[in-house]
């Protein structure tokens, strides 16, 4: 009984000592190989790169990833950049905002949505000037409200509100969905209801936010109170 006690241990340890071998010749090599294809390959190489740097989230794959996010293909860029706010790491914030500035669309509605994915409450002011900047598309100003009911923070609130006027419906519909997660209420607006209709629902909207104001900041009070 004690030997076969000991054959297993035996085997175990073997086992052990395998899977760290396997882990040392091949996984220790992986994120080199990750990052060379990123630096080399084609645009479905590079995406696929791009997923196995962000699961690594080291140094080294973090500034891989960073510099994918100004990629001619915009594709990869937009990539990059999605994982970048995924990756929720300080360190890499201001690639994602210097993508906001972007010539092409996509990337800018992808750097944009990927500011709500980090979720960093500095980033607030930034998403309510791209939704106040008429000048914008109207695409990048409908990514910017998302992006602030993502933050779930009160101060664009006001400003939200103000979108719900917002001439296209795309941009009326976003903001409202943004106030929705704030207010964790539905109080009726439809971004394609008869301009009466909506003016109603905004009035509602405007006479609720005092007092889910004050609900809101108590609520983060007490959970920053629970924080360890």
């Amino acid at each position: 009984m004690a030997g076969r006690y000991r054959r297993l241990v035996v085997l175990g340890i073997a086992a052990v000592a395998l899977a760290i071998g396997v882990f040392i010749v091949y996984g220790g090599s992986r994120e080199p190989n990750l990052i060379e294809r990123l630096s080399a390959g084609d645009s479905d190489q590079k995406v696929e790169a791009i997923q196995g740097l962000e699961e690594s989230d080291s140094d080294a794959a973090g500034r891989a990833i960073a510099r994918a996010s100004q990629d001619k293909d915009t594709r990869v860029a937009r990539r990059a950049i999605c994982a970048l706010g995924r990756m929720k790491r300080p360190d890499l914030l201001d690639h994602i905002k210097t993508a906001t500035r972007a010539k092409d669309e996509s990337v800018r509605v992808a750097a944009i949505t990927a500011l709500g994915t980090a979720g960093d409450e500095r980033d607030v002011s930034m998403l309510t000037e791209n939704l106040s900047n008429t000048a914008e598309t109207t695409r990048v100003r409908a990514a910017s409200a998302l992006s602030l009911g993502a933050l779930d923070d009160f101060r664009a609130v006001p400003t939200l509100i103000e979108a719900l006027s917002d001439p296209s419906p795309l941009v009326r519909g976003r903001a409202y969905a943004a106030i929705r997660k704030i207010y964790q209420l539905d109080v009726g607006f439809r971004a394609k209801d008869e301009p009466a209709k909506r003016q109603a629902a905004i009035t509602r909207i405007q006479q609720l936010y005092p007092s889910l104001k004050e609900r809101h900041a108590d609520y983060m009070r007490r959970k920053k109170a629970r924080e360890p």
